[in-house]
């Protein structure tokens, strides 16, 4: 895109690089990945993926390039939806997020058959079914209640919206705990189950991070009492669980404030999964829901301490929105327009400049790199949560106010 683009399209001149970054990546992905990419979910699949080529092709060249890959991504996911026999109903990699993701592609891409609300019926009684009859249900954002109750809050059918939300409330209020510190949730044990592992010493394990604990939670209380779902009661509960939450903090000179999970010593990364980062959006929130100015106190406090990190003390070793860079500029380009500290502008700019400029060309597209955590390697990843897909919404969202993608991170 040429300068005089640029300003056409309402976008500062300095932004042309930056776009045609975004370009490339979009290439990169549509030339080497599209055609082998097999899962269909928002996180890790085609649907994440078409989310950034949609997004891209409502930016630079609407009916062009983009909108086809993007249409191509939506077609495929069609089918397998459709044909699919067994589908978890999680946010990320389940039938909520699918959705969701169906329908944002469908209003982006202008698909009439699929824009509409009452297209999703039968997805509403299926996520609703699983959650009037939950096996040892996991309370988490990623595969959990919190992740099907924020997909509910979308819906613009009042009935299907308040069946859904009200439920998922209810079924977090019964698996909650109150204790002297205040409300929490402990991790459940499908969960240890799915990882193949125990906590130390056999202990049940209380998990810190925005988006397998308890700040989810409090995330999703506020975006209901938000929504105007819920009451007091609710207000209270976001309360007590921040209590509890607070009285977690790391004490000592430890640069995170919080650690990966309660009453451990190891202090987290700076990250959207765990960590302060991912942290502090929740606590922004429940602030604006409960308006209480102890937790605003904290909130800001928090989003402080985020801004002032470097990427010596982060532990950020790769690019993808999860555990990246990317994250680290999403949430604190986030919190900078919710708080308006000038010292989260300042992070903004160090985070961008610090993403765009660690590409290196042999560890992943367009060198942004992806680190695999459980291959310790770095590897090609065209995803939207650990991939170049996500490094280039990210980036779109540094040029353009619609961010409209990252509803199921629940940051803001």
């Amino acid at each position: 895109m040429t300068a005089a683009a640029a300003q056409a399209c309402s976008l500062p001149v300095g932004a042309t690089a930056l776009l045609e970054n975004v370009q490339q990546i979009a290439d990169e992905i549509h030339a080497i990945a599209l055609g082998s990419v097999h899962r269909v979910d928002y996180a890790n699949g085609l649907l994440g993926i078409g989310l950034f080529f949609a997004q891209l092709a409502k930016l630079q060249d609407p009916g062009s390039r983009n909108t086809a890959a993007a249409r191509k991504c939506f077609d495929r996911a069609i089918d397998e939806f459709k044909t699919a026999t067994s589908l978890e109903p999680g946010m990320f990699n389940g039938l909520a997020g699918m959705a969701w993701s169906l329908r944002r592609m469908a209003q982006l891409l202008e698909i009439d058959a699929y824009e509409a609300s009452d297209s999703y019926v039968d997805v509403y009684e299926m996520a609703f079914d699983h959650l009037r009859n939950p096996t040892d249900p996991d309370f988490d954002l990623t595969h959990g209640i919190v992740g099907i109750g924020l997909w509910g809050l979308t819906i613009e059918s009042g009935d299907w919206r308040a069946r859904i939300a009200v439920r998922a409330i209810e079924l977090l209020h019964a698996q909650s705990r109150m204790t002297r510190e205040g409300l929490t949730w402990h991790t459940p044990t499908s969960r240890y189950n799915a990882r193949r592992m125990i906590t130390l010493a056999g202990k049940e394990e209380f998990n810190l991070g925005l988006a397998h604990g308890v700040p989810g939670v409090i995330a999703f209380f506020a975006k209901c009492l938000a929504s105007g779902i819920g009451n007091e009661h609710l207000a209270a509960a976001i309360r007590d669980a921040v209590r509890w939450l607070r009285s977690k903090a790391l004490s000592g000179t430890s640069h995170s404030v919080y650690a990966f999970t309660a009453d451990e010593e190891r202090p987290a990364r700076l990250a959207w999964c765990y960590g302060d980062a991912g942290v502090a959006c929740a606590l922004e929130l429940a602030a604006g829901a409960t308006s209480d100015p102890d937790i605003r106190s904290h909130a800001h406090y928090l989003a402080l301490r985020v801004a002032r990190r470097t990427l010596a003390d982060s532990g950020v070793m790769d690019a993808g929105i999860c555990h990246g860079s990317s994250g680290v500029l999403h949430i604190v380009s986030h919190l900078a327009r919710r708080t308006r500290l000038k010292e989260l502008e300042s992070a903004r700019r160090f985070w961008l400049q610090e993403l765009v400029g660690a590409r290196d060309a042999s560890r992943g597209y367009c060198g942004f790199p992806c680190w695999n955590a459980v291959a310790k390697t770095f590897e090609m990843n065209p995803s939207l949560l650990t991939g170049a897909a996500g490094v280039g919404l990210v980036l779109l969202s540094q040029l353009v106010d619609d961010t409209s993608w990252d509803l199921p991170l629940l940051i803001g």
